[in-house]
């Protein structure tokens, strides 16, 4: 019985290419000040909460969103 685990990794505003190659520099920091850690998540800290949610480190995490935001999701 079981052998599911279903988790869900929320990411908030990152600086990937994609998104510097669209938004201004100034808006992008605009963007990064509204945040409560004041920036934009850089793709390897998201990857980070990926790896981990994927590794046997989170073997008893089940139901869970893991919001990686900066904080965002607290206000």
């Amino acid at each position: 019985v079981g052998g599911y685990r279903i988790n869900m990794l929320s990411p908030g505003g990152t600086r990937t290419q994609g998104l510097i190659d669209l938004i201004p520099a100034e808006q992008l920091a605009a963007a990064g000040a509204g945040i409560p850690l004041g920036r934009l998540a850089e793709p390897e800290e998201i990857a980070a909460a990926a790896v981990f949610l994927a590794s046997d480190a989170s073997s008893y995490l089940n139901g869970s969103e893991l919001s990686v935001d900066g904080g965002s999701a607290q206000i």
